[in-house]
């Protein structure tokens, strides 16, 4: 056979899934698919391991960010990371609820995902990686967990009810400011 798997993977996974509907069994390529059905694995848990890191990522800025006073810059910043925060829980959400076989992975995921938040938070909030905790200050419960997940300060938990509160008070102000700015004089 020819080997298609080095030259054109595309042809060679539907004439795979073509020999398997006809039970040709004898005519696979048993070691490519081996490998190929083990990466789809691998990027389950890559896909779990990569929303989990982000999710951490925008809740240590939130924390980092969240005891400054530049609050008229801040605003974006917090409505953008909220949003992010929303949507890696989602996707969180889905990937354990399609593949619940990684529910079994996940504490392994959080210190791995968490080591690589800190990095990254640190590189953004132009920081050092030591400025936060060595260990993710959050269970996975609780960053999945609507109401907690953000910290003002890391022994005094925030909710994201009191986030929601402290960015529509910012929006407020913003707006106010705005107001005032453009009203003719």
């Amino acid at each position: 056979m020819e080997n298609l798997y080095d030259t054109d993977f595309y042809s060679w996974s539907y004439r795979q899934a073509e020999l398997i509907r006809q039970g040709r069994f004898n005519e696979l390529d048993i070691a490519n698919l081996v490998e190929e059905i083990e990466d789809m694995g691998k990027a389950q848990y890559q896909a779990l391991r990569s929303c989990v890191k982000e999710l951490l990522l925008h809740l240590l800025k939130w924390q980092m960010q969240s005891g400054k006073d530049d609050q008229h810059t801040m605003t974006d910043w917090y409505r953008s990371w909220l949003v992010s925060i929303a949507k890696q829980r989602g996707a969180i959400f889905d990937l354990l609820e399609d593949n619940p076989g990684l529910n079994g992975k996940i504490d392994e995921v959080l210190p791995k995902a968490y080591r690589s938040a800190k990095r990254d938070a640190a590189a953004d909030m132009k920081c050092k990686p030591d400025d936060f905790p060595a260990d993710s200050p959050w269970s996975f419960d609780q960053i999945m967990t609507e109401d907690s997940g953000c910290q003002k300060a890391k022994s005094e938990p925030m909710s994201l009810a009191q986030i929601d509160m402290k960015l529509f008070r910012y929006e407020i102000l913003n707006s106010c400011i705005r107001m005032v700015a453009e009203k003719p004089h």
